[in-house]
């Protein structure tokens, strides 16, 4: 998928993000025996900022994300990916980190 998806928005509702946080968009694709399961849409959170590396936040929120979500479906998902954008989600290839968890 090249063309952005669609957002369910943190960014739409008024305020900012809390004192410490960044607001980060992500996306879960699951594969199965079936093939990749890409999500037409995107979602943004604020999360905690901890390190001063927009990239290092990225990664750790891409990791912690796919590690969960793989952890939580049905044994028939057999691999997760979690691409994570600063900001407003976009293409794949202009993600900010990527993080792929497959079962053992």
């Amino acid at each position: 998928m090249t063309e952005r998806p669609r957002v369910d928005t943190y960014a739409e509702q008024p305020g900012t993000p809390p004192d410490g946080h960044m607001v980060l968009a992500y996306r879960v694709d699951l594969e199965t025996a079936d093939g990749w399961e890409v999500d037409d849409y995107a979602a943004q959170v604020p999360v905690e900022i901890t390190d001063a590396d927009p990239t290092s936040n990225a990664q750790r929120v891409a990791q912690t994300t796919a590690d969960e979500v793989l952890a939580g479906h049905a044994p028939d998902v057999v691999r997760v990916r979690v691409l994570v954008w600063a900001g407003r989600p976009g293409r794949d290839e202009d993600a900010t980190a990527v993080a792929e968890r497959s079962r053992a």
